[in-house]
């Protein structure tokens, strides 16, 4: 026990005390990984690009990260897509703008069969995120409000509204107010509409999810699944309710509670449940591990003209591996080379070993998990698991140990009362379990780089189109010009340059940006413009 608590101060002590040099590589390497996934993942647009697209479209594989030369790719996705897109929504623009006979085409059952179209009565003249606005082709006149409904037995239609109140985001997309961005940028219309149309389908029935979208010059493309079949779709461990959103009552869980219960009794009694797995772990049950390692072989002997003949020698065999869990297992050849791995954390990674052969002149051996067989005479040996090598690693659970001593609980104590830390150095008291005399110790450590109070950022000011609607019109109808701009926030790159574009003005250049005393003048001026304000009875 004592020889325990001693190691377990000296590991505390060792990953500090390591030589500057060795520090500094750790440090410059850490930020070389930083830097690289800050260049991968820095953006949101990234994010989708690098893991969401790989991991919900089966035609795109997930590269490992690092140098290009260094990748690696993989096929892994977390959804199933249906087999065609689920949803195509496709715009006609007219010379003015606005976009009529705009069609919504849905598969309701993902069965790859279209069963519910829709086509937009109405020309739209203003785009909003959950409807749009028709007027007069052209102008800003006679202009009705519409949000999109969604049915799963008839799918989208467009709902008249009383009121632009009940419509947000909205902006124009006609010559009525001067903007010209359903010509500069029909995709981006596109993905703003079928953006509200999405929401309105997953805000009605939230088992439809998005795995792939496609636009091109005049249609975008949904691609998805039904979540509730998701069992259907997958080899992996999968239980509960395939569809809970049944379930859901928002005046009484009852049905809820008791389909919860159900399933967690079916899995406590399932000795190959999450639930068992993970309660029966040692990490749960709080209990110290040591892993050992042990080899089955298989050997071949033969001298002068006597046949050969097959010894095997079985460390795994005996009750010190009783109550272990099988953690790794590697198959290999004769020599122990050439592995194949065929367990993994506990789990069977399903990779079956080639039939390994070995060359003993003048014999040739050849086995495959279940026979030895020699060239010319057929099986020499038989039996389960007869491979040339299998090397296996289990995890035990430590018997037998108790932590309760009273001197090491002691010295733990004194070693945390006595630090004292000055500058690079660290003293500390420990006491000798024989004597208990007490002795100071120190040791020092490397500098630590000082960490930026905050993300370093930039701010720009960057041009934009405003066509915003207002309540009393659009933007247009008190503006001479479209032409706006906004600023934006970014993070600076990983080499302190400010990531500009073409017309942007950079504001602040990359630095620790603080908005707050803007904010507060101008949340101040509302407040004395609010005493200012005079409101007539009408």
């Amino acid at each position: 026990m004592k020889t325990i608590i001693k190691i377990f101060l000296l590991l505390l002590i060792i990953p500090v005390t390591a030589v500057a040099g060795e520090y500094e590589d750790a440090r410059n390497a850490g930020k070389d990984a930083a830097n690289s996934l800050r260049s991968e993942l820095g953006t949101g647009e990234k994010i989708v690009k690098r893991l969401g697209v790989p991991m919900t479209d089966p035609d795109t594989p997930l590269n490992t990260f690092g140098p290009v030369a260094d990748q690696e790719s993989m096929n892994i996705e977390l959804t199933t897509q249906s087999s065609n897109e689920f949803l195509t929504i496709t715009a006609s623009p007219l010379s003015t703008g606005d976009i009529r006979n705009l069609s919504i085409e849905m598969d309701t059952d993902f069965d790859g069969i279209v069963d519910a179209t829709y086509i937009v009565p109405y020309t739209i003249s203003g785009v909003c995120a959950n409807g749009f606005i028709a007027c007069l082709a052209g102008t800003w006149d006679g202009c009705a409000n519409y949000q999109w409904a969604f049915s799963p037995s008839g799918g989208i239609s467009a709902v008249p509204v009383s009121s632009q109140d009940e419509l947000k985001g909205c902006y124009c997309i006609n010559t009525g107010c001067n903007s010209t961005i359903t010509f500069e940028n029909m995709p981006l219309v596109l993905k703003d509409i079928g953006g509200a149309v999405v929401g309105s389908i997953q805000t009605r029935s939230p088992k439809y999810s998005i795995t792939h979208v496609e636009v091109d010059q005049n249609s975008i493309k949904y691609y998805g699944q039904d979540t509730g079949d998701i069992e259907s779709n997958h080899d992996g461990y999968l239980s509960g309710v395939s569809r809970p959103e049944n379930l859901y009552d928002p005046h009484n869980d009852t049905n809820l509670n008791a389909t919860a219960e159900n399933h967690r009794n079916q899995q406590v009694t399932d000795p190959d449940s999450f639930s068992t797995l993970l309660s029966s772990s040692y990490a749960a049950i709080d209990q110290p591990v040591s892993e050992q390692e042990c080899i089955i072989r298989h050997s071949i002997t033969f001298s002068g003209g006597s046949p050969p003949v097959v010894q095997e020698s079985d460390t795994c065999l005996g009750s010190s591996f009783t109550g272990c869990k099988l953690k790794e297992e590697y198959v290999c050849d004769y020599n122990g080379n050439n592995c194949v791995q065929t367990f993994d954390n506990f789990n069977p990674t399903l990779l079956k070993p080639i039939t390994y052969c070995e060359q003993m002149p003048p014999y040739n051996f050849c086995n495959d998990g279940t026979a030895i067989r020699q060239s010319g005479r057929g099986v020499i040996y038989a039996g389960p698991e007869t491979w040339f090598y299998i090397r296996r690693i289990y995890q035990c659970q430590e018997k037998n140990l108790d932590y309760s001593s009273d001197i090491e609980i002691q010295s733990a104590g004194q070693v945390m009362q006595t630090v004292q830390k000055s500058g690079n150095s660290v003293t500390y008291e420990t006491i000798d379990p024989d004597t208990q005399a007490t002795s100071t110790q120190n040791f020092q450590y490397p500098d630590v780089e000082e960490i930026p109070d905050c993300e370093t950022a930039c701010k720009i000011m960057r041009p934009i189109k405003n066509t915003d609607v207002l309540l009393d019109g659009t933007v247009s109808d008190y503006k001479r010009s479209n032409d706006s701009f906004k600023y934006v926030v970014v993070p600076c790159g990983f080499n302190g340059v400010c990531p500009v574009e073409s017309g942007d003005n950079l504001i602040t250049d990359c630095s620790c940006i603080s908005s707050f005393a803007e904010m507060v003048s101008v949340m101040e001026g509302l407040r004395m413009a609010g005493e200012d304000m005079v409101c007539s009875q009408d």
